[in-house]
């Protein structure tokens, strides 16, 4: 795949003109056999068309949709605590946003105070195998010097990566709702209304191909993700990164939001043998099933075995009818075997309880491991449906299982009967934050309220969220087999409530708006690790800028080192490695600590915080044995000088405007400050 998209990344770095570049990737799609085994062989009586012969069916995934500013200590970063300085911004950094409804002309990726001049150096719309006809995946490409309304803008989903990319790099648009990087550049993937790994795929190589092509340092955002997978961190799509160098390529994962749902089940038949069943819950009303994907995956070689049981829900909930165990002659070459359809079933005592059609198949991992799938779909159930659809699972090679559900469709109750097992959100985060090689990033709650434009005053619904400070409900969360000491997700950010850009067709319920010559643009709230993962990754731009070689292990020390664990977390089962993400505390851990690149003659500025009282902490971006610490005026005048060593010293002044200098044998640094 990689070579089909060299060309548009000398494109993009040569900036040419107009470009409205076409093309199509035929590369295999990265998703799971077991996934494309059970869809082509539903898809072969009727249910839905496939693409072409493409090796794999793409897999679809989902979006996991000021005060965040102010959380996270960014404000310290972008102000220094002064009107006019802006030592960090993410200036020089290019953040990837890879997501769907985005609005590249929204004011917030133009220039501050431009009404033209964009941010945006490449808007890329992709459309997957399964959806464009050809059998291949299908892309435009719109480069620099834009001309943006030409193009077709996607303003699907709810305008969702328009949000995300401006919590990532929002200019807030002479607002207070400014992104975390607002200096940024931004480079624009959106795919539509469904999203698939092949897609992602595609957007990922090409933004990484244009970082290579222009030497800048990258963060690639994705606020997308499921969690059905073996979780074991060989996810072949995040593996894409190999492909390329690891310093200044950071990728930022969102957890995803099933953390308060029941969508994982584990059993080690070796230390509790026996059957595990559960039942399959309609994810929107925890009544029957209307459909069903489960995934289950052995930890290695060993196998294991699924039958089927019907539920009744007419009076108590009861089991009715089980299964034998499938055996393994009852699947076709292709590792498929047919429960339940109109053409043929292998039970076919399960037609007078459903209509519609039961697949399940079973296969080996590329690193040998067993596992299994179960596809369900009964088009004509309504939602109170008598009948409900449940599995057992057992295994005498005595195998560690996992089996793990799309949340949008069902997910695993026990409804109370004996011998049933209650689901949990174990393993709810997303496949692809089990990598090795991403920043997995949840979610906590920072706003408390807010007010739209209508007036209305909106409160934090605490019941489901849970309270202001605390880890958001919803975050997904989990460890990586095999390594159960890697705790995800690696750390937290805002995601519930936060506001930030929207497009003007979804401004109903907007809290702010601002016009841009004759032009109203608009930010909402959104909430979800969606929300979340954008302000990592911006966050993760502002320490770029400071030093552009930073690799991934790099930006986990520093979460590991920095990030704040209060209580909240500390008592969360759904919290993080690390805890909350401190932007201040992990730049000035990376100028204190890691090879900042610059050089003596470079004058660069110098991170300042208050410490409250009129004292300031202020930290260089180098270490130096000894310095001189001036104050000024900002009319020039000089206050006090005084001596240091090190990488930091503080200084103590009455409320008022100061520049601040120091001067060392290893460079110069300076800042505009405010002492309130």
């Amino acid at each position: 795949m990689k070579h089909c998209l060299r060309p548009i990344a000398v494109l993009l770095a040569a900036c040419i003109a107009i470009t409205a570049t076409r093309g199509r990737d035929s590369a295999t799609p990265y998703s799971p056999n077991l996934y494309t085994r059970l869809h082509r062989a539903a898809a072969a009586s009727g249910q839905r068309r496939l693409p072409g012969d493409a090796a794999e069916l793409p897999r679809r995934v989902y979006p996991t949709l000021d005060l965040a500013v102010e959380a996270l200590g960014v404000e310290a970063l972008h102000e220094g605590y002064a009107p006019d300085m802006i030592p960090f911004t993410g200036k020089g950094v290019t953040i990837a946003v890879i997501d769907a409804g985005i609005d590249p002309r929204h004011e917030a990726f133009r220039l501050a105070g431009e009404p033209v001049a964009t941010r945006v150096a490449s808007y890329m719309r992709t459309i997957s195998s399964a959806e464009s006809g050809s059998g291949e995946t299908e892309y435009t490409v719109t480069t620099a010097p834009l001309h943006l309304e030409e193009q077709e803008i996607d303003l699907d989903i709810e305008g969702h990566g328009t949000h995300v990319a401006g919590i990532a790099a929002g200019n807030g648009g002479a607002g207070p709702y400014t992104g975390m990087a607002p200096g940024a550049e931004l480079f624009m993937v959106s795919m539509g209304e469904r999203l698939y790994d092949d897609e992602i795929a595609l957007g990922m190589r090409a933004a990484l191909d244009y970082a290579d092509a222009t030497g800048r340092p990258m963060v690639l955002n994705f606020s997308l993700g499921s969690p059905l997978g073996p979780h074991k961190g060989t996810d072949k799509l995040t593996g894409i990164l190999r492909d390329y160098p690891a310093e200044g390529r950071i990728a930022c994962f969102s957890a995803g939001n099933d953390g308060c749902y029941h969508v994982s089940l584990t059993r080690d038949f070796a230390s509790r043998p026996g059957e595990l069943a559960t039942a399959l819950a309609y994810y929107n009303t925890g009544t029957a099933t209307r459909s069903a994907y489960v995934e289950a995956y052995s930890m290695d070689s060993r196998e294991f075995e699924m039958a089927l049981t019907v539920i009744d829900f007419n009076g108590s909930v009861h089991e009715v009818w089980r299964s034998e165990f499938v055996p393994a002659d009852a699947f076709d070459e292709s590792g498929v075997s047919v429960l339940l359809d109109s053409a043929a079933a292998f039970f076919p005592e399960l037609a007078g309880y459903f209509s519609g059609k039961i697949l399940m198949a079973r296969g080996t991992e590329d690193d040998g491991a067993f596992s299994m799938a179960l596809l369900a779909d009964f088009p004509d159930a309504e939602v109170d449906s008598r009948y409900g659809l449940g599995l057992v699972v057992r295994s005498a090679a005595r195998a560690d299982v996992m089996l793990v559900s799309d949340f949008n469709q069902a997910y695993f109750r026990s409804y109370s009967m004996d011998g049933y097992t209650e689901g949990d959100a174990g393993c709810s985060i997303s496949e692809y934050c089990t990598s090795p090689l991403v920043v997995s990033v949840g979610s906590w709650n920072t706003r408390k309220s807010w007010t739209d434009l209508k007036g209305d005053v909106h409160e934090l619904d605490e019941q489901f969220y849970g309270a202001c400070g605390a880890v958001a409900s919803y975050s997904s969360y989990g460890t990586v087999r095999g390594d159960e000491s890697i705790v995800l997700p690696h750390v937290l950010a805002p995601g519930t409530e936060v506001i930030s850009s929207i497009p003007a067709m979804y401004a109903d319920n907007a809290v702010y708006t601002h016009d841009m010559a004759g032009n109203p643009q608009y930010w909402g709230n959104m909430s979800g690790t969606s929300m979340a993962s954008p302000a990592v990754a911006g966050v993760v731009a502002l320490w770029l800028e400071a030093c552009p070689r930073l690799t991934r292990d790099d930006v986990i020390e520093v979460m590991r080192a920095t990030s704040v664990r209060d209580e909240y977390v500390e008592r969360a089962p759904n919290g993080s490695a690390f805890g909350k993400l401190d932007a201040y505390e992990g730049l000035k851990y990376i100028l204190q600590t890691m090879d900042v690149p610059l050089t003596p003659s470079t004058p660069s500025g110098l991170l300042v915080r208050s410490c409250g009282s009129g004292k300031l902490e202020c930290v260089l971006p180098f270490s130096a044995e000894g310095g001189v610490a001036h104050l000024y005026t900002t009319e020039g005048i000089l206050l006090e000088s005084k001596r240091f060593s090190g990488s930091a010293f503080f200084i103590t002044a009455a409320p008022g405007l100061y520049i601040v200098r120091a001067e060392t044998a290893s460079g110069e640094a300076r800042s505009r400050v405010a002492v309130r």
